[in-house]
């Protein structure tokens, strides 16, 4: 099973990255992530960013999500160790909602 992570996305980095303020780990490794991780978005659609250029592919991710709390589906971590994962954005009923409690595992 993945791990997944859910909390408030502070920083676009650039039209791929983003910094998460993890509030909620689902881990199969207790401790496995900081408190902030930078998190690659991989995609399941990506019609919308492969025509654009890396300016156009920032304020879209922006747009989506700074300032928004996600659910992120770790698929792993790239050479630098940021995390590469499916990001999805949550809504007021989905963020307050948790039946495992809140940890940081």
């Amino acid at each position: 099973m993945a791990d997944i992570l859910e909390g408030l996305v502070i920083d676009i980095i650039d039209g791929e990255m983003l910094e998460l303020d993890v509030e909620y780990a689902e881990a199969g490794i207790p401790g496995h992530y900081g408190a902030h991780e930078y998190v690659r978005v991989c995609e399941r659609d990506r019609s919308g960013r492969h025509d654009a250029d890396a300016d156009e592919c920032a304020a879209l991710m922006a747009v989506t999500y700074q300032n928004r709390r996600v659910r992120v589906l770790v698929q792993g971590r790239d050479d630098q160790g940021s995390l590469i994962g499916v990001v999805d954005v949550l809504t007021e009923s989905e963020s307050d909602h948790n039946p495992r409690g809140r940890n940081h595992s």
